[in-house]
């Protein structure tokens, strides 16, 4: 067998010295040409500068080693291939010339390299570099990726000894040739059908994107917007696998993205119940030791296969049966315990495993699940999560019941869209059954009023617009629409103010805003969203920091009142939101109630009506041990019509609420207002006009 010509494949970020290697390694080595994509790009296009067709340049670039190869010449391969789909795409091609690749990686520290790069007259962006480091430091270069050997090293070290480096080559041929023997030959080691790097590659690829994009392979009939925002514009595309295979090669290369290879992936993905979970019927049915728990893998008959670190079918199968874990099982916590020790003890627990090392783990997180974008790359401290598989089965079928339980509430088209894509995805997905469709639980309240029949620019028509003004901090002029109900301290006109919260109350959706200049200044208050519409863009945003400090104000204002209103006065409200136990009395008032035996026994049930803390009452007649004893305290009142006492602290503006007003005058005359007298004189009021309109 004659020797095989040699590929010198270099490696490395624009600065790092390659074709100054380059040079070194011709000197060397005489009988050894250049194959540099900078000179070709000056040969095509008559400047390095001009980035030019790859498939141009590539194409010369065969050509070359065609002719080289042809006067019985070793190569030197000159570009950066920082990519690791570049470099197997480029290999594979290579592979009909029979060449020893000898990698090289320039794995020089990425400030000389930017120093460098700032002294040439042919600079490229510092962006760029940086990028490239980023690609070679998640994927640097590996003998599986059809190396014979990688050699790793720092050409700006003063130590740097070439020769030596070139006289261990034959050694290190020899060695890696004999290690390869015996690795694919041991007893002990099994391949499978992804024990190739880039069949390996591929798989986890494509199972990053399909948690990173639910509904991918559909997207082009479903969500032709996602397409033309990641595209730039909707490609043609008429299958399923020919969108997945535009995603492939978009986001992890053109290498991996052969159809016919993909559309095996994903069969074989859902027949190991990574797209579904296993069913209960099936586990069942299954041994003690849990089969259904094991991947069903082909194994592999090719004792020459260059291999990686998952090419046996031990740490492939760990590997994948924890991903498939993860998406099934997301979250899981023990407080005890960190969050390796929890995983590994509950997929032992699910039987997945009976024993797996931390150090395994960790090394499949680091090596494997973060680089390829499965687990994301921050810390972790909740528990693990793939891709978007926030929730388990179990917890998305429950959500879709909530979901479905407002429905009636989705009364704008994006929320109803938003709605009737998690419907579809989750029948699609077969995690919604017969009996999840069934309206179990259902909110009572409903909106009062018609979105259809409202005006285009009311803002119950465009919440979409308000959310994203909510979310930005910007500052919105607003009016209120000609002939909608008004209160006497409405003003008439446009106003200003920043929106801080949508808040679905009893009968319809509110605004809370903040009021900007005039009288009002820094006022809080709810108005209806379908009686306001937009005015002129102010162009006025304000830190995000300011709009969450000024929601919390609204939010507390909220929960200490009976209903919608926040009154009318900046100042009682400053008060009200003071740390001061003192100030914030000052705007309190005591509301006592005297009630019948029939209507306290609802009344007393009410224990979160008012604000925790805020309310007492006397103790029910029937005694509950279920009743939380520090709030029935009072006394009777010794009245024998009203003989139950219910007493409440309340901002002082709560008293013209009119959700407070409807909820005492329900009570058909068996509530009396006590305290204070100018509220129960209220009442003797309303009672006597209630009478008046009904009298001859």
């Amino acid at each position: 067998m004659s020797k095989k010509l040699l590929c010198h494949f270099l490696i490395g970020i624009p600065g790092s010295g390659k074709s100054t290697f380059a040079s070194q390694l011709v000197e060397l080595l005489p009988n050894t040409a250049i194959v540099s994509t900078d000179r070709i790009r000056e040969q095509l296009y008559g400047s390095q500068t001009i980035q030019g067709s790859w498939e141009e340049i590539e194409r010369e670039a065969l050509v070359q080693f065609a002719v080289n190869i042809a006067r019985d010449k070793d190569i030197i391969y000159d570009a950066t291939n920082a990519k690791r789909c570049y470099r197997l795409d480029m290999v594979q091609k290579l592979a009909d010339f029979e060449l020893e690749l000898i990698g090289w990686y320039l794995d020089t520290e990425v400030k000389i390299c930017q120093e460098r790069n700032r002294k040439r007259s042919r600079q490229v962006p510092e962006v760029v570099i940086k990028s490239m480091a980023e690609s070679l430091k998640r994927f640097p270069p590996i003998p599986a990726e059809g190396f014979t050997v990688v050699n790793r090293v720092d050409f700006s070290q003063k130590e740097f000894d070439l020769q030596t480096l070139i006289e261990k080559i034959p050694q290190q041929i020899s060695r890696t040739s004999i290690n390869r023997h015996n690795r694919t030959h041991h007893r002990q080691i099994q391949l499978h059908e992804y024990s190739r790097l880039i069949d390996f590659e591929r798989l986890l690829h494509l199972i990053s994107l399909i948690l990173r994009y639910p509904g991918i392979g559909a997207m082009h009939v479903n969500q032709p917007e996602t397409l033309a925002a990641i595209f730039g514009k909707i490609p043609p595309i008429k299958t399923y696998i020919a969108e997945i295979s535009l995603f492939v090669k978009h986001f992890a290369g053109k290498v991996y993205g052969e159809e016919k290879y993909l559309a095996r992936d994903l069969e074989w993905l859902e027949k190991n119940h990574f797209l579904q979970p296993i069913s209960a019927q099936k586990t069942n049915q299954v041994n003690s030791q849990s089969e259904s728990n094991e991947l069903e893998l082909n194994l592999l008959d090719q004792p020459n296969l260059i291999t990686h670190q998952y090419s046996d079918i031990e740490p492939f199968q760990r590997l994948l049966k924890t991903i498939r874990f993860l998406i099934h099982h997301p979250f899981l916590r023990d407080p005890e315990l960190t969050i390796q020790e929890n995983l590994i003890a509950q997929m032992i627990r699910a039987k997945v495993f009976d024993f797996v090392s931390r150090d395994s783990l960790r090394k499949d997180i680091e090596k494997i699940l973060k680089p390829y974008q499965i687990l994301p790359e921050k810390p972790l401290r909740r528990g693990y999560y793939a891709g978007t598989a926030i929730f388990s089965p179990r917890e998305l079928q429950k959500l879709f019941r909530l979901v479905q339980s407002q429905t009636h509430h989705l009364d704008n088209p994006v929320e109803l869209e938003i709605y009737e894509t998690f419907r579809e995805r989750m029948e699609a997905s077969q995690l919604l059954t017969e009996t999840d469709t069934y309206p179990v639980r259902i909110m009572g309240t409903r909106a009062i009023v018609n979105s259809e029949k409202l005006p285009f620019s009311a803002l119950a028509k465009n919440p979409e617009r308000v959310e994203e003004a909510i979310e930005t901090g910007e500052l919105l002029e607003l009016n209120r629409f000609p002939g909608v109900g008004k209160f006497a301290v409405d003003k008439e006109g446009f106003f200003q103010a920043y929106p801080l919260q949508l808040v679905f109350h009893n009968i319809a959706w509110y605004l809370g805003f903040e009021i900007v200049g005039g009288s009002d200044d820094k006022l809080l208050r709810f108005d209806r969203l379908d009686r306001l519409f937009l005015g002129r863009n102010t162009g006025k945003n304000r830190p995000h920091l300011e709009q969450k400090r000024a929601c919390q104000k609204l939010m507390k204002l909220y929960a200490a009142t009976p209903g919608i209103y926040l009154g009318n006065s900046v100042s009682e409200q400053r008060k009200y939101l003071s740390s001061k136990k003192a100030v914030r009395a000052s705007v309190e008032i005591l509301l006592e109630l005297w009630i019948s035996d029939r209507i306290f026994r609802f009344v007393s049930e009410g224990t979160q009506r008012f604000p925790v803390g805020k309310m007492k009452m006397s103790p029910p007649r029937e005694k509950n041990s279920l009743v939380d004893k520090s709030l029935f305290v009072l006394s009777l009142t010794g009245s024998e019509k009203f003989p139950n006492r219910l007493q409440v602290i309340l901002p002082k503006w709560s008293l013209s609420d009119v959700d407070l007003k409807r909820w005492i005058l329900g009570f058909d005359g068996e509530v009396k207002v006590v305290q204070p007298p100018e509220y129960a004189e209220y009442f003797l009021t309303a009672g006597k006009a209630i009478c008046a309109a009904y009298s001859p």
